[in-house]
């Protein structure tokens, strides 16, 4: 289990969890709580994320959770690297584990990051996705960064 990348092991741990929560917590939660930041960056954080989202759909992920901790850390250290879908998909994500924490730490990433990470995207419709996406999780963020970017809502 320790060569699998940190989405695999994130998603092999919700799937054992719906087998079986007691086994599972035996034998992976000091896997998942020592998830290094090496083994993140290189990963995708959209699927890393939605592994979060399922583990949380059987067991609850507190945002003073260790691996949470860490992801944030990696997230807020990385924003440059990821593209904007995998960002919004990863806070989409995130606003189902905890919807306040969500909001929060998008409104940590630099609006400017954000609009440059609008002009790289490679087409209106996967913008219209990640803006949507975005929306869900702060409207206000969404509101600022459309009217940066010039964004007319279909």
């Amino acid at each position: 289990m320790k060569v699998l990348s940190a989405t695999d092991l994130a998603n092999a741990y919700a799937d054992f969890l719906e087998i079986d929560k007691e086994i599972t917590k035996v034998n992976f939660n000091s896997l998942i709580d020592d998830i290094s930041e090496e083994k993140l960056v290189n990963d995708d954080i959209s699927g890393f994320s939605d592994g979060l989202r399922r583990i949380h759909r059987f067991e609850q992920i507190s945002v003073d959770d260790k691996i949470i901790q860490k992801f944030e850390k990696h997230l807020i250290a990385n924003i440059s690297h990821f593209r904007l879908r995998q960002i919004s998909i990863c806070f989409r994500n995130l606003k189902l584990i905890n919807e306040n924490y969500a909001e929060q730490l998008l409104k940590k990433i630099p609006i400017d990051t954000m609009e440059r990470k609008c002009k790289e995207i490679d087409s209106e419709d996967n913008l219209n996705g990640s803006l949507g996406e975005i929306r869900t999780v702060s409207l206000g963020y969404w509101d600022l960064l459309t009217k940066k970017i010039g964004y007319v809502f279909p």
